[in-house]
């Protein structure tokens, strides 16, 4: 079945998100597979050290909802990007998780389908996939760097993926204010700073040169 419009499921219903074990509680008998594989890229011990110096945040100015293979699209330009432009030294951080489970009424796409698919009217639908619910000056995206020069290829890419989200959005770019450096960029600056030292000059010895004693020449 091919995937719906974004623009028909962008609009936020009630949110259908009851799983449970239990079968008297778990309203959802069918959940769709997550296409994202991963939520957190890069270096995470480092930006939880508040080791970064600069964060990128992509923050959404409507109410709508996003499919998780728009994430995962965009979840893969934006990391590709990073790899290039700023190699390791990066946090990348998706901040909205796909707990909606999207319902369709599934319709046939032959001909005189019109004829075959007619059914009741607001019919419940079967999950077909699931997606976020953002609200407005919600952060879609964190980006942390270090090196500043990198910000605007990265605002580039976040550019470049707005199409996928089909709302919105404004980069908004941070400056943390209590950044310490690591440990092995403390070590490298200590190696390299110029220290004062006082310097004793000695007393300059003069070097005598040995008297000539002329001895008087033998008569013959």
């Amino acid at each position: 079945m091919t995937l719906t419009r974004a623009r028909a499921i962008r609009n936020i219903d009630g949110p259908y998100t009851r799983q449970s074990k239990v079968k008297s509680q778990g309203y959802v008998k069918t959940i769709p597979p997550k296409h994202v594989t991963k939520f957190t890229m890069g270096d995470s011990a480092k930006y939880f050290r508040n080791e970064f110096a600069y964060l990128i945040k992509l923050v959404s100015k409507d109410a709508f909802q996003i499919r998780d293979n728009a994430i995962e699209a965009s979840r893969t330009h934006i990391l590709r990007e990073l790899e290039l432009v700023a190699g390791k030294d990066f946090y990348f951080l998706i901040s909205i998780y796909p707990h909606h489970i999207i319902r369709e009424h599934k319709q046939a796409s032959v001909a005189q389908a019109d004829r075959i698919s007619t059914g009741m009217q607001r019919a419940f639908g079967k999950p077909t996939s699931l997606a976020a619910q953002v609200k407005p000056g919600m952060n879609l995206f964190l980006i942390a760097v270090n090196n500043e020069s990198v910000i605007p290829k990265i605002r580039i890419a976040l550019e470049k993926i707005k199409p996928k989200l089909s709302c919105r959005t404004r980069i908004d770019v941070v400056k943390v204010k209590n950044f310490r450096k690591s440990a092995a960029e403390e070590s490298e600056a200590k190696e390299y700073q110029i220290v004062k030292t006082a310097v004793i000059a000695e007393p300059e010895t003069k070097v005598v040169a040995p008297a000539v004693v002329k001895t008087p020449a033998k008569e013959k």
